[in-house]
């Protein structure tokens, strides 16, 4: 990331592109004119949020770079958290998802959906340490959390979701009962689900193809060395 002026990620321009336009609308009259901002249109808002954060500070550039950095990072450690959770203690298992940062996804330049993984390994991390750790409270952490996933992109909830509700449903069948406990632990999850429901005045969600999904699903687990 460092090494290089410009890192070889292709949707990335377009990140940096929209942060720049983002912090400098008011200041030229044609991005008011080309472009409209609605705000919480969709839930992919993770580089947009921190690039509008740091340009007062540094250029837009080291800031993009300085994303990138915070996703490979965030990666480590929610690995590391995420093994410290299940297993009660720090395990070198985590390391073995270290190469994985450089998937992709990540060389495609989807930097929202990358950083999102980060933020969905350790929100995952925090619901299953909480459970047992932590008082009450926890859940508007937990919340917190779902939320944060949510607008760094759709994919992270969903990821996080259906982890909590897989993980609840298998407890439940154990145990042949479902607790008032297990269903606390998983509403505070699906809190950004009412965003959902919100509506976007003229513009709606727009759902992909059957088709179109099992290629995007399939896309995760593509890399340059398909034998590999």
């Amino acid at each position: 990331i460092w090494m290089v002026e410009n890192p070889p990620l292709v949707d990335y321009p377009n990140h940096l592109a929209r942060g720049y336009i983002l912090y400098r609308y008011d200041e030229l009259p044609s991005y008011r004119e080309q472009v409209e901002i609605d705000y919480l249109s969709a839930p992919s808002l993770a580089m947009d949020v921190f690039m509008l954060a740091l340009q007062p500070i540094c250029s837009v550039r080291i800031a993009g770079k300085l994303f990138l950095t915070l996703t490979i990072w965030l990666w480590f450690a929610g690995w590391h958290l995420l093994g410290h959770a299940i297993h009660g203690r720090p395990t070198w298992l985590a390391l073995g998802a270290a190469p994985v940062a450089y998937h992709s996804m990540f060389f495609y330049g989807f930097t929202n959906f990358s950083f999102s993984l980060g933020v969905f390994v350790v929100s995952l991390a925090a619901w299953l340490h909480g459970r047992t750790h932590w008082p009450w409270p926890r859940h508007l952490l937990i919340a917190g959390m779902a939320l944060a996933c949510f607008f760094a992109h759709l994919s992270a909830f969903i990821f996080f979701a259906g982890s909590v509700l897989a993980v609840s449903a298998w407890e439940c069948l154990r145990a042949r009962t479902i607790s008032r406990t297990a269903v606390i632990d998983v509403v505070p999850v699906l809190v950004p689900l009412l965003l959902l429901l919100r509506g976007g005045g003229n513009r709606e969600f727009e759902w992909n193809t059957l088709q179109g999904k099992i290629v995007g699903a399939v896309s995760l687990f593509r890399g340059y060395d398909r034998y590999i």
